[in-house]
């Protein structure tokens, strides 16, 4: 099986992208990855400190799927069971959804985190870590 792993955080490129935050932010790879054929990416895992009730983790490198009556790039919806207060999460997902990879050649990937009404997260001086698992479909 052709893979690939791609292990970001919040805090590569602050050179190139000092505007990074935890809940917004684009990595700029080190060498383009040619995917040829039909692949598709899932959360592996994710190490997040926001304090929403639920968290949708999007990338802009995936088809978009219907969520809260619009159209966006979702990887995973994470809930939050201590509700109001910042909760501290590391989640490794043994069978993460893959979602379709809208493009054939990856140079950057941006994450970016939306409430559960997909309003924009203020994000603290915290950090994002998540690791996409990018496989060619079947």
């Amino acid at each position: 099986m052709e893979e690939h792993y791609l292990f970001l955080s919040s805090q590569n490129c602050k050179d190139l992208r000092p505007n990074n935050i935890a809940s917004d932010f684009t990595v700029e790879l080190p060498q383009p990855y040619t995917l040829e054929g039909v692949w598709e990416c899932g959360l592996k895992e994710i190490d997040v400190s926001l304090k929403e009730e639920m968290m949708y983790v999007c990338s802009d490198i995936c088809r978009e799927s219907y969520a809260e009556n619009t159209l966006l790039p979702v990887l995973r919806l994470l809930p939050n069971e201590v509700k109001g207060k910042k909760r501290e999460t590391y989640l490794v997902f043994e069978d993460p959804f893959y979602v379709r990879i809208k493009a054939d050649t990856l140079t950057r990937v941006r994450i970016f985190i939306r409430g559960g009404r997909l309003q924009h997260i203020d994000s603290d001086s915290s950090t994002t870590r998540c690791t996409l698992h990018l496989r060619k479909w079947k």
